[in-house]
């Protein structure tokens, strides 16, 4: 993308993209000794349901498009899913 330097090394979590963060979460050296405590142990799952909403998130903010009802139910989903692996690891 003109303009924008992506050789950068970004030092905190926050200034991640959202498709980085969900690669570093589910990176499987990482996935395995930092976020199977918070995730759970299957790494497949935490990669499809992030990895709905990094797309669900491109199309909404990229192309303007709007949310079928699947895509609304997905991101939904995945909202329960976080805060239920959320409360049982605190």
């Amino acid at each position: 993308m003109p303009g924008r330097d992506t050789t950068k090394t970004k030092d905190r979590l926050e200034d991640l993209t959202l498709y980085e963060q969900i690669q570093v979460a589910t990176h499987p050296e990482s996935y395995g000794k930092i976020f199977t405590k918070t995730l759970g142990g299957s790494r497949q799952i935490a990669c499809s349901v992030l990895g709905q909403l990094s797309e669900i998130r491109n199309k909404v903010f990229h192309f303007r498009d709007e949310l079928t009802l699947e895509e609304l139910d997905s991101v939904l989903a995945a909202r329960v899913w976080l805060h239920r692996k959320m409360a049982i690891a605190s």
